[in-house]
């Protein structure tokens, strides 16, 4: 059964990979499968830190996969950012820091509020990028790019850390009560 499982996620993920690339099109727009390829790289870190048979292996290869898509294609942002921060949390594991580096309070707190930050981030993220762009005129520095992608990423964490207060952690305790 993992075998079949294996075949049916790789081959999604090149699927995927070929979208992201714009090899091939999906007559359907918005949604999730361009993208899914990044997905795919924290489920192969999954059955690493689970000691699937052959995680490793399989883990590495898709990264070269995906380097080798971008090398081939075009060089996007994220899948760079998706196999660094891949290859950072396998480093970890791998030289044994990742329980503590997790354990960190501020790891925990990002834990916390994490699908929170995952729901808002296009609403206030995306959102303020624009308005960095438009007051840029598109126009941007390296210099300014970065403090509008800071000035995004604070108010994408202060969105999903105002929510997580207000209304998620009340619905947790009263879920706690019941």
């Amino acid at each position: 059964m993992y075998p079949l499982f294996l075949t049916g996620v790789i081959g999604l993920g090149v699927y995927s990979l070929t979208l992201d690339q714009e090899l091939t099109t999906l007559s359907l727009s918005g949604l999730f499968l361009p993208y899914w390829h990044y997905f795919l790289i924290g489920v192969l870190i999954s059955h690493v830190l689970r000691g699937k048979p052959g995680a490793n292996a399989l883990l590495l290869g898709w990264i070269a996969t995906e380097i080798g898509f971008l090398a081939l294609g075009t060089i996007k942002s994220y899948p760079v950012a998706g196999i660094v921060f891949g290859l950072f949390i396998f480093c970890l594991w791998r030289w044994k820091d990742l329980d503590s580096l997790l354990a960190d309070p501020v790891f925990q707190y990002l834990g916390t509020i994490s699908y929170t930050l995952y729901l808002v981030h296009p609403d206030i993220g995306w959102k303020a990028i624009s308005l960095g762009q438009d007051f840029f005129d598109g126009e941007m520095s390296t210099i300014a790019s970065l403090l509008v992608f800071i000035m995004a990423f604070l108010l994408s964490m202060l969105g999903a850390h105002v929510l997580h207060v207000v209304f998620e952690k009340p619905s947790l305790w009263l879920c706690q009560q019941l």
